[in-house]
């Protein structure tokens, strides 16, 4: 049996700030993809505020740029993890449209191509967003005011029940875990179980005689919990 858990590890908007869920487990936070000058395409920066970001001006007559592109900085989630990627942005522009891609890395270094982004589940240890912001009518300017990503990774839960083992049983997991498997085992009657090794892919389980510690078959229930 698998399903998400109902206690969830949201990042925040704040750069850098930490957040506990019920568990105890902590995560610095660093999903706010904040803009970075040197990584923008066709945007200048707006002088008064320093929050908005034009379609630059031209030197040939005039014009304005047809396409701003706007790639996020890196968003580390600390290990591969499944996650539930959304954004918030705002942008203005007469004649403008839009589109949002992401890419996804699981060391830092090899990146996937870019790929339309859609608000859902991701599995990756980092992401980049990038924001295309097309110009229809040079003569008209248009400018990405903010965007803002947030990624919320949640605890996944498989388990197992009257399952007999004699004596030891490797038991594999439905679905592979990506980081920090914790598991509970208990054995039915008079006996206990103990986890002896553990993956991210399957465990082994032995189950004991309460009274001698000998090793005997038994019946347990198990519970595995990780990212």
């Amino acid at each position: 049996m698998n399903n998400w858990n109902e206690g969830t590890i949201e990042t925040s908007s704040i750069p850098g700030e930490s957040v506990t869920d019920n568990s105890g487990e902590t995560v610095t936070n660093n999903a706010d993809a904040i803009v970075d000058q040197s990584e923008l395409y066709g945007f200048e920066r707006k002088t008064d505020n320093g929050t908005d970001y034009y379609l630059a001006l031209r030197d040939f007559g005039g014009h304005y740029a047809s396409e701003g592109r706007y790639v996020s900085k890196v968003v580390d989630l600390l290990a591969k993890v499944r996650a539930r990627i959304s954004i918030s942005f705002n942008y203005e522009g007469e004649s403008c449209a839009y589109a949002i891609y992401i890419t996804m890395s699981d060391n830092m270094t090899t990146w996937s191509e870019s790929v339309p982004f859609s608000s859902g589940e991701y599995e990756c240890r980092c992401f980049k967003i990038i924001f295309v912001l097309a110009n229809m009518d040079t003569n008209n300017s248009g400018k990405l005011i903010y965007l803002q990503s947030r990624s919320t990774v949640r605890l996944f839960e498989q388990r197992g029940n009257d399952v007999n083992v004699n004596q030891s049983l490797v038991i594999a997991f439905d679905r592979p875990f990506y980081a920090k498997v914790n598991i509970q085992v208990i054995a039915q009657g008079l006996k206990y179980a103990r986890v002896v090794s553990k993956s991210l892919t399957s465990f082994t389980v032995e189950v004991r005689n309460d009274s001698s510690g000998t090793l005997t078959s038994g019946t347990v229930d198990w519970v595995a919990k990780g990212y």
